[in-house]
């Protein structure tokens, strides 16, 4: 609310007298192993509140991160830590305030994260340094303080992985833009900076555009700044770059992740960066990786941006220069730090599938065209709307290339469609767990659980990409597109000749999208068609909006039976909206905001927010929902598992299950239909569910020696039925950190023997399974499940415990009985993060975990019930395992596991089989292997 009381109160345009800029002098030096940032910060700040102040209040950034994971899905996680719960802080030592020097116990004083800033749970934010005098308005005090900032190993724009360490502006004490301390929620203002950092020997660094390459000896980044928003510190052990001009502009390229081809003797020396000429620049020394040639691919996108810039504002001036930092970032592909570009490490490591990899020039073309308007817009617009209408602008422009061009980026419906049967593409489509979730998303509000700006992380100020599509839902798209075209060409503000246009409605507008995301929800209430006198068909579309009350467009598509189609649009004033339409023949579907320009909440409706947003949901391809395979180094006999689900496109209510099994013990398959419900889990699944199952098995004859004293058993064809119920709270498949599960199983089976007897029998089942995460990286994961069954019954379809989800180690045929109980403890840790491994189609192995576990169970004997608990059949093993998290195609999660199990008890597992020469014993292997593709659950 205070921003957006700012935001009123101050004019769009740029003020007839600049604002004074506080300065800082900042001295620092990293410690060898780049763990720790030591320094002093010097400032210089002048008065500007209108009142006397007492004390003056610091931003202490990296205190935010104190708490890893805060916000993160459970996906997440592991992506943006690799090496688990890895904190980051920031201390002040000591400080002068001009008069006296003292121990900061004290004085001072700390505020933890105020409202609305993320994480909520952050402490020691904002520090409050007292003054010696009070200081009256229009005064300046020195105030000096000495900083300690530690380093998380994290994977974005602040944080150190594998030698990299980048740091886009808060290393270093800042004061609040507001000095009272009230207005919290305003982003930094602008200051002047004279800067000197210390690096370790054989250290590259980056001091904002200035680049240093790595020398022998210990080596100083200095350098003086004017008017900046951010100071990015960047810094690599395998640092190096490459500079060129592109269309009028010099860029460097300072990639702190690779290193360099050796350079050819024969080629001429090339050319060095505007600001740092005495630094020698291979120039092909980033070229390739992989497939893709990134550097042609940001030379094509840097063109295409300076095109979609000309295309909007001809006789816009653009910067001459331009610095692109590559960083191991997994947050975002592109971001911006003031007027330089971080770009992630994987920007073109990603899915070598061109429609994709255009997707990821979007990416950095917006970002492009952001920090080349960027400049002009800080002469003409406030601070907050300087940044924001770049966005604005960018979003605009590239859309408008694109189009004008013909080469439109299509949803990823359209795209990777043909592949919706894969669950990668399914997840992707409908509930994402991917990094970079925002490039491959068309929706216009861009996720960002991060918000990790420090120009974002103390607010909720919107992007870029979400403005401008209100704005166009309200003005067109063509008077935006003239509108900013209009304002850059006459050098005036672009927030008020669009705010302008609003008329009346500009308040409202600023209050409505300039903040958090209204929690709204839209469906299709009501429909309704009547025959008309001569011909045709009037209908009468009933839209309802739930959640905040606020206007917003929305466009509502019809089609008729005779394949006539309009799209109408409800001016979204009130809960609830009516569009009609008179068409040749019956209505056949109705759609709401068939482009997906809408943002809804999900936590207003059961199911998929867009759910009801189709009166005729189409189905979508069959889903590979399961895919198991594993085999032990004994019988070397797979388990093979494949399940298919079919159901409507948005639909998490109901779906058909259809599965396939082979095992060493049966053949068949499985038909069911489940409903879901509960509270969502993602927008692609529900926490519960329950239905009818039919499955048809042929279960394999199992000679006597397989199981003891038992005679043999003949195969039987066997159809069973049931109901299954269950509950699951994990969210992420392949390693969840969290959530419970208990699913139970009642069913009845029918049959023949091959020798024609019958088989008839009941059966229940229950499972529970329990996860923690004391810390990212480690996880618990305990699972225990109760069998039973009654009746005459195949003794392949006894109940076993020699499965993957229970007891690995033991022989597949050694554990039968009517009755068992089993327990598994299973601790879970990450040895290795983002390894060098690759395989084809871009596959790398992103973790290499390790899994120790113990488990234990008993059994009854195959005959009747006795045995539970006996100690000749209770049976306990111990053993480790490892899990290769793969990233298909660099972004889609895949697993692969191998477990070795001990068993420990019994003591001696030997039995003993009947031949013709008498009896035989034989001993079972003492270890075994186990290999799959599956987290053990």
């Amino acid at each position: 609310m205070v921003l957006a009381l700012w935001l009123f109160a101050s004019p769009s345009g740029a003020q007839a007298t600049p604002p004074v800029r506080n300065t800082v002098v900042l001295d620092a030096a990293f410690d060898k192993a780049q763990k720790h940032l030591r320094g002093t910060a010097q400032w210089t700040i002048t008065n500007d509140t209108g009142t006397t102040l007492h004390q003056l209040p610091f931003w202490l950034y990296p205190n935010r991160l104190a708490h890893p994971g805060a916000g993160l899905a459970d996906c997440e996680a592991p992506w943006i830590y690799p090496q688990g719960n890895s904190r980051g802080r920031m201390d002040i030592t000591d400080f002068d305030n001009g008069e006296q020097r003292d121990t900061p116990s004290p004085g001072l004083r700390y505020d933890a994260m105020p409202v609305p800033g993320t994480p909520r749970n952050a402490e020691r934010m904002i520090v409050y340094v007292p003054l010696a005098d009070p200081l009256a308005p229009g005064a300046q005090a020195e105030i000096t303080l000495h900083f300690t900032t530690e380093i998380p190993v994290r994977r974005a724009r602040f944080g150190r992985f594998r030698g990299a360490v980048t740091l886009a502006d808060g290393w270093y004490p800042r004061p609040l833009t507001d000095l009272t301390g009230r207005a919290t929620a305003l982003p930094p203002a602008p200051i002047d900076a004279q800067v000197s950092v210390r690096l370790p020997p054989k250290t590259a660094g980056l001091l904002v555009d200035i680049i240093h390459e790595a020398q022998a000896n210990p080596q100083t980044l200095a350098a003086q700044f004017t008017d900046i928003d951010e100071l990015l510190l960047a810094t690599s052990s395998r640092g190096h770059r490459h500079t060129e001009t592109t269309a009028g502009i010099r860029w460097a390229f300072f990639s702190a992740t690779h290193l360099p081809r050796e350079p050819n003797p024969d080629e001429p020396a090339p050319e060095t960066t505007r600001r740092a000429p005495d630094v020698a620049s291979p120039s092909h020394g980033v070229r390739n990786i992989g497939r893709t040639d990134r550097l042609t691919r940001i030379r094509t996108t840097l063109h295409s941006a300076v095109d979609a810039l000309r295309d909007l504002a001809p006789t816009l001036p653009l910067p001459r220069s331009l610095t692109i930092v590559e960083a191991p970032l997994r947050d975002r592909l592109v971001q911006r730090s003031g007027d330089v570009l971080l770009v992630s490490d994987h920007l073109y490591q990603l899915a070598p599938f061109e429609p994709l990899l255009r997707r990821h020039d979007a990416a950095l073309a917006t970002e492009l065209l952001t920090a080349l308007v960027y400049p002009a817009l800080r002469r003409t617009e406030s601070p907050v709307d300087a940044a924001l209408f770049a966005e604005v602008i960018a979003d605009v422009a590239l859309r408008q290339h694109l189009k004008k061009s013909q080469q439109p980026i299509h949803s990823l419906q359209r795209t990777l469609g043909f592949a919706a049967f894969v669950p990668f593409v399914d997840s992707l489509l409908y509930a994402p767990q991917i990094p970079f979730e925002g490039t491959y998303s068309h929706q216009r509000e861009v996720p960002d659980p991060l918000r990790d700006a420090v120009n974002r992380f103390m607010n909720t100020l919107p992007n870029g990409r979400r403005i401008a599509a209100k704005y166009e839902d309200i003005l067109g798209d063509e008077a935006v597109v003239n509108g900013l075209g209009l304002c850059l060409a006459a050098k005036v503000s672009c927030a008020e000749t669009l705010d302008g246009a609003l008329g009346d409605f500009r308040k409202t507008f600023r209050a409505q999208w300039f903040g958090p995301h209204p929690v709204v929800a839209y469906r299709i209430a009501e429909t309704a068609q009547t025959p008309q006198p001569n011909e045709g068909f009037l209908h009468r579309i009933t839209v309802e909006r739930l959640g905040d009350d606020i206007a917003e467009p929305v466009t509502v598509r019809l089609i008729d039976k005779t394949g006539a189609q309009t799209e109408l649009q409800w001016a979204g004033e009130g809960q609830r909206g009516t569009v009609t339409w008179i068409s040749p023949g019956p209505l056949r579907r109705a759609v709401l905001d068939p482009n997906e320009r809408l943002h809804e909440t999900p936590s207003l409706t059961s199911g998929h927010p867009r759910a009801d947003n189709d009166t005729a949901l189409p189905l979508r391809p069959p889903l590979l929902t399961r895919l198991l395979l594993w085999f032990d180094s004994v019988a070397l006999d797979p388990t093979i598992d494949v399940a298919f689900a079919l159901r409507r496109k948005y639909d998490i209510a109901q779906a058909w299950h259809l599965s396939a099994t082979y095992s060493p013990r049966t053949i068949g398959g499985n038909l069911s239909y489940l409903r879901y419900f509960g509270a969502k889990s993602t927008l692609n699944d529900k926490t519960a569910w329950a239905g009818p199952e039919l499955s048809l098995r042929y279960h394999r004859p199992v000679d006597a020696g397989d199981i003891g004293a038992l005679h043999p058993s003949p195969g039987a064809w066997v159809t069973t039925w049931g109901v299954a119920a269950g509950t699951n709270t994990r969210q992420y498949f392949f390693d969840p950190q969290k959530g419970r599960a208990i699913h139970a199983w009642l069913g009845w089976g029918a049959g023949r023997f091959d020798d024609g007897q019958r088989v008839l029998y009941g059966q229940t089942s229950l499972r529970f399974a329990r996860v923690i995460s004391p810390a990212i990286g480690h996880t618990l994961a305990a699972t225990a499940g109760i069998d039973a069954l009654t009746g005459t019954v195949p003794h392949a379809s006894l109940i076993t415990l020699s499965h993957r989800a229970a007891l690995r180690g033991f022989d597949v045929h050694e554990i039968y009985g009517r009755a068992a109980a089993f327990a598994v403890l299973e601790y879970r840790h990450t040895l290795l993060s983002r390894t060098a491994i690759s395989m084809p189609l871009r596959t790398r192995l992103d973790r290499l975990q390790g899994v120790a576990f113990a488990a234990a169970g008993t059994a009854s004997h195959p005959t009747d019930y006795a045995g539970l608990f006996a100690s000749d059949r209770i049976f306990a093993e111990a053993g480790y395992g490892l899990r290769l998290h793969w990233l298909l195609f660099g972004a889609l999660p895949y697993l692969m596991a191998v477990d070795v199990a001990v068993p420990f008890w019994p003591h001696d597992r030997s039995f003993v089989v009947a031949t013709e020469n008498g009896d035989k014993r034989h001993h079972r292997a003492p270890v075994r292997w186990v290999f799959g593709v599956t987290q053990a659950f």
